[in-house]
């Protein structure tokens, strides 16, 4: 068996790079002589990464995507492209186009009705067999094929791509179908345990596609019509850092001592929700503190509440508003022995959402010594089911909300919950979903009072979402890929 390769790494975002860069893939692909180039939206940000890491031989190209975004403009493009999102038989996209069609309905632009009378139609027919619905991704890639990234491919010439989605981001599609022209294999590295239900449908390019855990795998055969031949099960490598075999993770003393935490105080940990998706993070937050401050039993408790990583796509900094909203404020009001916000360390430069190695260590450190997290429907489910600590998602929101159209606080945090594989961490027993302010208020107090009481079920949640092989999954993974690249 001949050593690979060339292998083309796509990163268009910090989330795409915590997967294949800042989880210990890297080293075990470089261990394995495959050869990384990386094609990277941001590639101020990552050549800076690699070289402060000291990978300084790693190639580091940017991502064209002008006569990519040109194509994508064009009326056939949208509709095929929307058709592809919209067409899947899960809940996630059925409440995607419902969202959709009330938004229409909402505007005053006749072209947007019209587009999504189209986009409806055709996605009604493509619904029929999903085997029409694989020959619209076929027209689409055909009328959508761009050379945008010739020079890239050109130059290094690699012998195959890896992805961190199956066609559903950004830019990947049209890298995917470029590449595919040139007799590249393309492999797909899934990057979210939500992206298999959430997204639609890819490109069909992936030569193979690796996921996270057998419910992944489940997802892609049944919503996406893939063999089950052409899926791998990988684990999750950005998780490798919580295992008890790794000991980078803060001690309670270096935890407390680095976020300057009271000795006496125990820690709630409250995630906060994209605010992309939900503009209750800081009634939320603001319904907390007034709890914590008024009833003697929580004394002891800090609320440390962390802001999503998309908050800082504007504003990159800790100082000042972030989407609108002033949580300086906030804690200013209530005080440090009640509420801390965390910001993340968000590189300010070319890539959006790409968080310093540290970002990884503290909250894997933070969830190993909370006693309870809080959050609204997130992978934090997971995260804490990973360090056993008790978690509750808030499904309610600001009653004094004011919605200006269907997509203000994208949608109904009930649609979150319904959300695929939402319902899954749901039905797992692992979770407590609560849904008004005085159920939230006695839930809290319950989940501190009897922690041990979904103990079983958090530990099968993380076997069926996050594989088994959590502490080695990148060596795992590495194997898989070495294998791949060379026989796919």
């Amino acid at each position: 068996m001949k050593n690979v390769k060339t292998a083309a790494l796509l990163i268009e975002q910090g989330f795409g790079a915590r997967l294949l860069l800042q989880s210990k893939l890297l080293d075990e692909l470089i261990k394995r002589s495959i050869s990384p180039i990386i094609l990277t939206s941001g590639p101020n940000t990552i050549n800076k990464y690699l070289t402060d890491k000291g990978y300084t031989d790693i190639p580091v190209h940017p991502l064209e995507t002008k006569l990519y975004e040109v194509k994508k403009s064009q009326i056939i493009s949208r509709i095929l492209q929307f058709t592809r999102f919209l067409a899947q038989k899960s809940q996630t996209t059925l409440d995607h186009l419902k969202i959709e069609k009330e938004n229409a309905l909402l505007s005053k632009n006749t072209n947007t009705k019209i587009f999504l009378y189209i986009v409806r139609t055709v996605v009604r027919i493509a619904k029929f067999h999903h085997k029409i619905m694989f020959a619209i991704i076929r027209l689409e890639n055909k009328f959508t094929l761009t050379h945008g990234n010739s020079i890239f491919f050109d130059r290094y010439k690699p012998d195959i791509l890896i992805t961190t989605s199956i066609g559903t981001f950004d830019n990947d599609a049209y890298v995917m179908r470029e590449a595919k022209s040139r007799g590249l294999k393309i492999l797909t590295y899934v990057l979210s345990w939500d992206n298999t239900s959430s997204k639609g449908f890819g490109t069909n390019l992936s030569d193979h596609i690796i996921v996270w855990s057998p419910q992944m795998l489940q997802d892609l055969m049944t919503l996406h019509y893939i063999p089950q031949d052409k899926i791998s099960i990988g684990g999750v490598p950005h998780f490798d850092a919580y295992s008890k075999i790794h000991t980078e993770l803060w001690d309670k003393d270096r935890l407390y001592s680095k976020l300057n935490i009271e000795p006496n105080k125990k820690i709630i940990l409250f995630g906060s929700k994209s605010p992309n998706n939900f503009s209750s993070n800081l009634y939320i937050a603001r319904l907390l503190c007034e709890l914590f401050n008024n009833d003697s039993d929580l004394q002891d408790y800090l609320i440390i509440c962390r802001l999503h990583p998309i908050y800082f796509r504007f504003n990159r900094t800790s100082d000042g508003e972030h989407f609108g909203e002033d949580w300086n404020e906030l804690q200013e009001e209530y005080g440090p022995d009640t509420i801390m916000i965390d910001y993340p360390e968000i590189t300010d430069s070319d890539l959006n959402y790409f968080m310093s190695d540290n970002e990884i260590l503290k909250l894997g450190s933070l969830l190993k010594h909370s006693k309870l997290c809080i959050n609204m429907f997130s992978t934090l489910n997971l995260e804490a089911s990973i360090f056993d600590v008790p978690a509750i998602n808030v499904c309610f929101e600001d009653p004094d909300l004011k919605k200006v159209n269907a997509k203000i606080a994208r949608y109904d945090i009930r649609i979150d919950e319904r959300q695929t594989h939402n319902q899954r961490v749901i039905n797992s027993g692992a979770t407590k979903v609560v849904y008004s302010a005085p159920e939230f208020i006695h839930s809290i107090k319950q989940e501190l009072q009897s922690p041990e009481a979904k103990k079983a079920a958090r530990s099968r949640l993380v076997a069926s979402e996050c594989h088994t092989n959590i502490g080695t999954s990148s060596q795992y993974a590495a194997d898989l890929i070495q294998f791949l690249a060379i026989n796919i």
